[in-house]
């Protein structure tokens, strides 16, 4: 058995010119971008990264210590909850590990971070990432998703 996927029609593909995609964060560009190299490469990463796009945490563009939490769902506690994304300041976390998680609460997905000297939250959650951020600067994103999908 195959699976033909459609094609988008040149109305739909223009449609998406300057949107942003919720799950690998790529903006859509117009026809005939140039100079293109830098959107592509922009591009490439986004979609490699994006096998498993749900709240995955990226820095911020912008000059203080920030993070994008991408858009997303998932079960917390047998309770589907779904989330819109956000950027969150890590301005606080001058220097340190941060912890960023997810949790359930009233039904509704909440996105938290603390420093790694606290710990991870004692309540069920989710981990998503680790960023180190040095002097002001984040230095390192480390992906805790995975540990939790390839858990038993």
């Amino acid at each position: 058995m195959s699976m033909v996927v459609r094609e988008l029609s040149d109305q739909e593909l223009e449609l998406l010119v300057g949107q942003q995609d919720p799950a690998t964060g790529m903006v859509y560009p117009e026809r005939g971008l140039q100079p293109y190299y830098r959107w592509l490469m922009n591009t490439l990463r986004l979609l490699g990264d994006a096998g498993m796009g749900d709240f995955r945490v990226i820095p911020a563009a912008g000059e203080s210590p920030a993070v994008v939490v991408l858009a997303g769902r998932a079960s917390v506690s047998s309770v589907v909850v779904s989330y819109a994304g956000s950027t969150l300041d890590l301005a606080i976390y001058s220097n340190g590990t941060v912890y960023i998680w997810l949790r359930e609460s009233a039904g509704e997905a909440v996105v938290e971070a603390g420093l790694a000297a606290g710990g991870w939250p004692v309540g069920t959650h989710i981990k998503l990432a680790e960023v180190v951020i040095e002097s002001g600067q984040i230095v390192s994103v480390l992906d805790r998703r995975k540990e939790v999908m390839l858990s038993v």
